[in-house]
């Protein structure tokens, strides 16, 4: 809404790329209180996840999922804007 109301640079829309994750996390959460089983799959996009075979070796796989998507969501969600705001400062600042 920033952006289309002309309070944010239109290089903001960039945190879209994020919508992925956000998307696969939300349905995860709500098939796993819907009490339906999915087969976790690691998607290169998820973002790093640590030592994923450990963490199914220990059946805490459900859980970790979860926790490092909403990790990794954050984390990209910050790096972008961070971003975003170093080149848009250095652009500007020419």
């Amino acid at each position: 809404m920033g952006t289309v109301l002309g309070m944010l640079h239109p290089a903001y829309l960039a945190v879209l790329l994020v919508f992925p994750i956000a998307v696969y996390l939300w349905r995860s959460l709500k098939d796993f209180v819907d009490g339906m089983h999915t087969d976790i799959v690691l998607k290169p996009w998820m973002g790093p996840m640590g030592n994923f075979p450990a963490y199914r070796k220990a059946g805490i796989d459900w859980f970790m999922l979860r926790w490092l998507l909403a990790r990794n969501l954050m984390s990209f969600f910050g790096l972008i804007l961070l971003v975003v705001n170093v080149v848009l400062k250095i652009c500007t600042s020419f």
